[in-house]
């Protein structure tokens, strides 16, 4: 039976793709969490990386006419107060500086002093801050539009830190403009985003799909948000750039006015967009293999190195090394000299060698004695699979290299979109196809990426290491498909990390593990290993570090997520809106998210014109049992009479409501709004003659 074959990077990625790529990034030598949880060393070959990223997108950023500047790290509360759905999108990410000094105690220690007049917010992005500078520099049409770039750290408090993904400190860019009418200010939307695609697949050579967020996914206090979107190799989507339209919601908070050119005042329309160190990840994760990173020549801080071999007349090769770099530096690839270096570091030349293939160095070339008598050199292109060392004609080798880095550029490309192409479908027309698509990959363990993407509504607090009952360990964070449900490990090399665990503690009495608390159950992030020699060892508890998640709803263990989603947006819309005050134990049920968005605003619209005809200020419950009684209640009468369900089987009664609701705007103004009754019979009669069931309810 032959033996697995060696790879550079242990796990490979199907062994267990998330642990692949931690090693990745550490053996490469590219990024690490140390010093504080969740801060990010980069270090100087991932540096290297984001910089020539950075050049290369900051060109683009400057094309479209923005310029660079740079605002505080530090942003007053009081900012973050005037635009609320901003703050309530990044409240539970926020740190604050709350003191100004340091003071030794009695005991010893340095203890906080001298308590700040206002609570300061270190920067999770600057919407607010370049606003109200923004409010200051414009007074009339002569200055906008106003584009302004900034290069600068980010600081949200991250909870379940990835190195390169989910940081507590990362580097980015933000753009902010300010424009005179809608048309400019999407304009300018979509053009940011064009600059990023062409940077994500030209630099990157990584290709992606672009489009337009739902409403829940939005940037918080945006109108309309883009983004592009690239597929990894465990068959992940990973956002990679965003650009928002916020209409005029920062710019009325901030008061934000110009003058038009009729002498009139005006609010601006303004915009966002950035971009983060996230793209080194996904640079990792799109064309990385078990030997390592394979970065694209247009970003690779050594494009080519060169490793001596050096035994008996160590001079006389690297003489001819330091021939050969001058003369592919003499090279121009892609506008620039090619960047190549002479590696002469006291090391074995095979140590090295491997290295540079770990880094990912798109060409590696060895030379010894034998190589210079032989008149050749030793390539190894990190394209091939097979990391073959070819001898190559020494002779016209810098203008070999230039060929061959844009073969590799092209190349990886085009491996990541045969990559892209294979996992993607287009032809899913019907819910029931996706649902099914989707158990298809169903995975035994719940991912808490998943829950809290959908649950955003979320409050955190730590409760500290406490014993957890075993039985209700049902998640993991980012390991589902590397465990089972009893959390036995699915692949040999985490097996074999299980049985080292087994042997270091055969008693038991291993470290605490780490994780979120949700309703009853719990999701590990640090210890699936300890979990499950806890299970094999028939304990009852388990020791945890935990940080609890607080949610409206309970999450049952092997809950139906869209089930469990749902009835959480429910038990938000009842109470976001007052129903929960004024009807309580009622239901309205829906069979998307997005939907209880399109609910709130009806229920808003009706809020308005009922003040209007009352001529008096509504509390929250007052107005929605009066949407209640006489609008909501009535159109699902109407439903039920008009015998509305039977043409949508499955539906439920919100999505009915809708439904019912749109036809009859239809009409309006133009013919008024028909009776529910007649409308619930003409939709009842339609979906009786074409036979179909309800699909995915879009927006009229």
């Amino acid at each position: 039976m032959e033996g697995k074959a060696k790879t550079g990077i242990s796990p490979t990625r199907t062994e267990d793709f998330p642990q692949w790529f931690q090693s990745a990034v550490r053996d490469a030598e590219v990024a690490e969490l140390d010093h504080v949880r969740g801060a990010m060393v980069i270090r100087p070959w991932g540096y290297g990386i984001w910089e020539l990223m950075q050049g290369a997108l900051d060109a683009g950023i400057k094309g479209t006419g923005a310029v660079n500047a740079y605002f505080p790290l530090f942003i007053p509360l009081s900012y973050f107060e005037e635009e609320a759905k901003h703050v309530e999108g990044f409240a539970k990410e926020m740190a604050v500086v709350t003191h100004h000094r340091l003071e030794q105690g009695p005991d010893g220690h340095l203890h906080p002093a001298a308590e700040l007049p206002e609570p300061l917010i270190v920067r999770p992005t600057s919407e607010t801050v370049i606003g109200h500078s923004f409010a200051k520099w414009i007074n009339s049409y002569r200055d906008l539009p106003l584009l302004i770039n900034q290069w600068c750290n980010i600081v949200r408090w991250e909870l379940r830190p990835r190195v390169l993904l989910r940081t507590t400190e990362f580097l980015w860019q933000e753009g902010h403009t300010a424009h005179a009418t809608q048309e400019e200010a999407l304009e300018e939307t979509r053009r940011m985003l064009r600059v990023y695609r062409d940077f994500v697949e030209g630099q990157l050579a990584i290709p992606v799909i672009a489009g337009e967020k739902p409403e829940y996914e939005r940037f918080p206090g945006a109108e309309i948000t883009l983004s592009i979107e690239a597929m990894m190799q465990d068959g992940k989507a990973l956002q990679c750039g965003t650009s928002h339209y916020l209409g005029q919601n920062f710019a009325r908070a901030m008061e934000m006015e110009f003058t038009d050119e009729d002498g009139d005042r005006k609010l601006c329309h303004t915009t966002s967009w950035g971009m983060t160190t996230r793209m080194i990840g996904a640079v990792v994760m799109t064309h990385g293999d078990d030997n390592g990173l394979r970065v694209p020549p247009r970003i690779a801080p050594r494009q080519v190195r060169v490793v001596p071999i050096t035994r008996d007349d160590p001079p006389a090769v690297l003489q001819a090394a330091d021939g050969l770099q001058a003369e592919i530096a003499g090279q121009t690839w892609d506008g620039e000299p090619v960047r190549v270096e002479v590696d002469t570091r006291e090391r074995k030349p095979a140590d090295k060698r491997w290295e540079w293939i770990r880094k990912g160095v798109p060409i590696v070339i060895e030379l010894g004695e034998r190589d210079i008598e032989g008149g050749v050199v030793t390539v190894t292109r990190r394209d091939d699979q097979g990391l073959s060392r070819d001898a190559i004609p020494r002779d016209g080798m810098g203008d070999a290299v230039v060929g061959v880095l844009g073969d590799i550029q092209t190349g990886y490309y085009q491996e990541a979109s045969e990559l892209l192409r294979e996992r993607t479908r287009d032809d899913i027309v019907r819910g029931s196809a996706m649902r099914v698509l989707r158990r298809r990959h169903k995975a035994d363990l719940l991912e808490l990426e998943d829950v809290e993407r959908r649950l955003r509504p979320f409050a955190r607090q730590y409760l500290g290491v406490r014993p957890v009952p075993l039985e209700r360990v049902v998640g993991t964070e980012g390991r589902a498909a590397a465990f089972t449900r009893e959390f036995e490990p699915r692949f040999s090399f985490s097996r074999s990390r299980l049985r080292s665990l087994q042997d270091a503690f055969p008693e038991g009495g291993f470290p605490p593990i780490v994780a979120v608390k949700l309703g009853d159950t719990y999701f590990v992030i640090d210890g699936h290993h300890r979990v499950a020699l806890a299970r094999r060892h028939g304990a009852e508890m388990i020791d945890a570090d935990v940080t609890e998640f607080v949610a409206r709803a309970p999450l049952p263990p092997g809950a139906d997520m869209t089930d469990v989603v749902l009835r959480e947006l429910e038990r938000v819309f009842l109470e976001d809106s007052g129903l929960a005050e004024a009807r309580p134990g009622v239901r309205v049920a829906a069979s998307r998210p997005y939907l209880y968005l399109e609910l709130l605003e009806n229920l808003q619209v009706h809020g308005y014109h009922l003040m209007r005809e009352q001529d008096r200020a509504l509390g929250e419950a007052e107005i929605a049992a009066d949407w209640y009684d006489r609008i909501y209640s009535p159109a699902i009468h109407a439903v039920e009479r008009g015998r509305l369900g039977d043409g949508y089987r499955d539906a439920p009664d919100a999505d009915l409501f809708l439904l019912l609701h749109r036809r009859r705007r239809e009409g309006f103004p133009s013919c008024g709004c028909p009776p529910l009754e007649e409308t619930a019979a003409t939709v009842a009669a339609d979906a009786a003659a074409k036979r179909r069931r309800i699909p995915l309810l879009r927006r009229g």
